[in-house]
């Protein structure tokens, strides 16, 4: 199977536009979608675009995906590019996002298509219909929406939905993702996610649905969410578990922390849209492990996920330290660390030793991590200072390129627990 990329850049200038490199980019993801249409099944090829917004300019045309052969492994891919991806903390307009007023910014009209870290908004007004991503004329299955943003600005008396499914025969899967503001007054045809026919095919996992008339409507599954701030959180829905909401619908619900409609406990900032949790949430570690079977194991960040997962979009993390410009994992890229970080101190404390560049650890729930990145806000700090506790030991996995040599006491049974790191030590060589 040949496996093909293609970038869309909102800002490009000059280049021949047919999407073979960033300089040679189209402007939007419409006439991507026109000059790229294809059976990729009879060509046996998996194709991804992706898409950037360079000096901040809002795509601000439909994307529309239809006229295409796909199958369950030449399927197509349209997302964000590293450094655009959808993140929890807040809809950033200085990143690729679909902006769009009246119908869809994405419609979805054909099988085994994947919508991956891209922002919508939509801007429903007067009588308008305005939804997000919108999904029919779909013949069979595998419609995923993975780690995206979808923001609704709705003020008229038409109809606003974030994500809609509108095919009886559809099977679409959401994980990691927000959908936020689909909400007009009262009234009552504002939706956060919604199946027109109560197939019980439409699934939601670790996802966040805020601030709409009804959060969830006619879905199979939705699990590990939190669903809260709406009129209604729930409406013919079945498979509701492991999920925090107003009135702690489902089985194994979770009780929010408390402290307002914005859960302003568990959240640091539902209210303006950031959706990352506190250390303090009642969320954390609360959910099922792996609801989708294999689906997905990371966050809407990109980090594994730890067991126990946790309930929404995000896993909870420490913030670190945090980039400057594109160091591989994207601009502005926040760097977390897993608040319960195990360590070993045998007597000697810690000695990690590293080539030149600054470091990060991290718990990617199989281990610690050691990962070398360069250009920082600040250089890194005293590593231990957000660790709070210890729990597991792990053996270090190098991630970077970089000779990274870490020197790390093996553990006895002797060996002292602490939270956090005691010495760090940078050397060349």
């Amino acid at each position: 199977m040949a496996e093909t990329n293609y970038c869309v850049d909102t800002d490009i200038e000059g280049g021949s536009g047919d999407g073979s490199s960033w300089e040679n980019a189209y402007s939007s993801s419409n006439l991507a979608e026109a000059g790229l249409q294809k059976d990729l099944d009879a060509v046996n090829e998996q194709m991804t675009v992706h898409c950037r917004a360079s000096n901040g300019s809002a795509d601000v045309l439909a994307l529309k995906i239809d006229g295409w052969t796909t199958s369950a492994v030449d399927y197509l891919e349209w997302r964000a590019a590293a450094t655009d991806k959808a993140l929890p903390d807040r809809y950033n307009t200085s990143k690729y996002r679909i902006q769009r007023g009246n119908l869809y910014c994405i419609n979805i009209n054909e099988d085994y298509v994947r919508i991956v870290d891209i922002q919508t908004q939509s801007t429903q007004q007067s009588t308008w219909n305005s939804w997000g991503i919108y999904i029919n004329l779909v013949a069979t299955t595998d419609i995923r929406i993975d780690s995206c943003y979808i923001k609704g600005v709705c003020s008229g008396t038409g109809s606003g939905c974030g994500i809609r499914a509108s095919d009886s025969s559809v099977t679409v899967s959401i994980f990691n993702t927000i959908v936020t503001g689909f909400r007009s007054g009262e009234d009552t045809n504002f939706v956060g996610i919604q199946d027109d026919y109560t197939t019980g095919n439409v699934k939601v996992y670790n996802s966040i649905i805020h601030n709409c008339y009804l959060g969830c409507n006619r879905l199979g599954a939705v699990v590990n969410c939190a669903v809260f701030n709406n009129v209604d959180d729930f409406y013919l829905c079945s498979g509701i578990d492991h999920c925090a909401s107003d009135d702690n619908d489902g089985t194994n619900n979770v009780a929010e922390s408390g402290g307002g409609d914005e859960w302003p406990d568990d959240f640091i900032d539902a209210l303006n849209g950031d959706f990352t949790k506190k250390a303090t949430s009642g969320l954390v570690d609360s959910g099922v492990d792996d609801p989708g079977i294999g689906l997905y194991s990371d966050d809407m960040n990109g980090l594994i996920r730890v067991s126990p997962w946790d309930l929404g979009a995000d896993e909870y993390k420490s913030i670190l330290y945090k980039s400057v410009g594109d160091n591989g994992i994207g601009a502005d890229a926040i760097v977390s660390v897993r608040v319960k970080l195990l360590l070993v101190d045998s007597g000697i404390g810690v000695d990690i030793r590293f080539i030149k560049k600054p470091f990060l650890i991290t718990d990617s729930g199989s281990g610690i991590e050691i990962i070398s990145i360069s250009s920082w806000e600040t250089e890194p700090p005293t590593m231990g200072e957000n660790i709070v506790s210890v729990e597991r030991i792990g053996k270090p996995k190098i991630t970077s390129a970089i000779d990274v040599k870490p020197k790390i006491p093996s553990a006895t049974s002797k060996d002292k627990l602490i939270p956090g790191i005691t010495d760090v030590k940078g050397i060349e060589k």
